[in-house]
């Protein structure tokens, strides 16, 4: 404990950790609170996902659908484990009870299991956007695919975040606690390398996948109304017509979610 530092004015060292004064016992009550709240939901959530979805099946969506689904759960585990429940035992201990090593574990590791929940999220939104424009090819994406979209999301967060790690374990930077925060990590503010990475990384792993979903999901929603417009054509409704094709552009395991309220659109007016 004693070669974590503390952010400026935020807290005093002594041999057992660091005690917040950044924060009142009220404060820390509700935080605790709001922990608990959100890591009981979480984990029991997510596993009951990963465990219906492989074990039964039970997600009756495309293949890639599937996969990313399982990827953002088990990636939304591992951030709870990893962010939440540390920063749950801080609170209750009113400091920072693990050593150095244990904060550089879990700094890197919810750093991971954090980009990797929202670039897979944003993978599966583009996913359901190409399902929904494209049906007639995106109807023979099978497990594989998934595996490989899942693959290289994971590796991408993975390699960036190591190359952060080994910066700055090369230059040699301390591990500090943030008693408003109730978490520890690197202490980067003031060294430019590793600074500019974290910077990249947030950029490639937050904003970008964010602006992908923002416009993503608005894209689907156009293209949903755009649906609602269209009227029942007068006449015989034969192969390939307009209704004899409506079935088509759902094609089998994409009825989830926004894909299936567009399918359910074509088959309502069409």
């Amino acid at each position: 404990m004693d070669n974590i530092t503390t952010a400026p004015a935020s807290g005093v060292v002594s041999s057992e950790g660091v005690i917040s004064e950044g924060v009142s016992d009220e404060e820390r009550y509700w935080l605790i609170w709001w922990c608990i709240m959100t890591l009981i939901p979480c984990v029991l959530g997510n596993i009951l996902v990963l465990v219906a979805s492989i074990r039964y099946q039970a997600i009756k969506l495309d293949h890639i659908s599937v996969i990313l689904i399982r990827n953002i759960a088990a990636a939304d585990l591992g951030y709870a484990i990893f962010r939440t429940l540390p920063m749950l035992s801080n609170l209750l201990h009113n400091r920072c009870i693990y050593g150095p090593l244990l904060c550089k574990v879990t700094d890197f590791l919810d750093d991971i299991f954090g980009s990797a929940s929202v670039v897979n999220s944003a993978a599966l939104n583009i996913n359901k956007l190409t399902c929904v424009l494209f049906p007639y090819r995106t109807a023979g994406r099978n497990y594989r695919t998934g595996i490989l979209i899942a693959t290289f999301t994971w590796s991408c967060v993975i390699l960036l975040w190591l190359a952060m790690l080994i910066e700055a374990e090369s230059a040699g930077l301390p591990v500090s606690y943030n008693p408003f925060l109730f978490t520890c990590g690197y202490e980067i503010e003031g060294y430019p390398p590793t600074a500019l990475v974290s910077i990249l990384d947030a950029l490639v792993f937050m904003l970008l996948p964010t602006l992908i979903i923002i416009i993503s999901t608005g894209w689907m929603l156009l293209k949903i109304r755009h649906l609602q417009g269209i009227q029942r054509p007068r006449g015989h409704h034969g192969y390939g017509s307009v209704a004899g094709l409506r079935h088509s552009l759902c094609p089998v395991g994409c009825h989830g979610d926004i894909l299936a309220a567009c399918c359910h659109v074509h088959r309502r007016y069409w």
